[in-house]
């Protein structure tokens, strides 16, 4: 889920699985509130070429603040299984929301 106000974005990755995910963002996003899971167990690697992996423990949600909203964000998923991300944006400003599901499979999307 993404909230924007002014260019700046809250953002929220969670995942309902049963194992760690691990997640890229850009290295200037900065971690926020963590539901469902100890603060210790967000373990963020050292950043590298701009990015920070993080690891989410299963059914984990972490926030992180942005200060420049992102256009679009790219989900990579090398497994054969499929993986099922369900987003919802929304621009505080207008009042306008996007939706949507999408299923990616050994591929990578971009999203709104």
């Amino acid at each position: 889920a993404m909230s924007t106000l002014d260019d700046q974005s809250i953002i929220e990755i969670g995942h309902d699985g049963e194992q760690t995910i691990f997640v890229s963002l850009p290295a200037h996003w900065k971690r926020g509130e963590v539901r469902n899971a100890p603060v210790a167990s967000i373990e963020a690697e050292t950043p590298m070429l701009g990015f920070t992996r993080w690891h989410i423990p299963a059914g984990a949600a972490v926030t992180f603040q942005a200060l420049e909203a992102p256009d679009t964000i790219l989900v990579h998923n090398p497994s054969k299984l499929p993986l099922k991300v369900r987003y919802v944006v929304v621009d505080l400003e207008t009042e306008e929301v996007l939706q949507g599901v999408q299923l990616i499979k050994d591929t990578s999307m971009e999203l709104w």
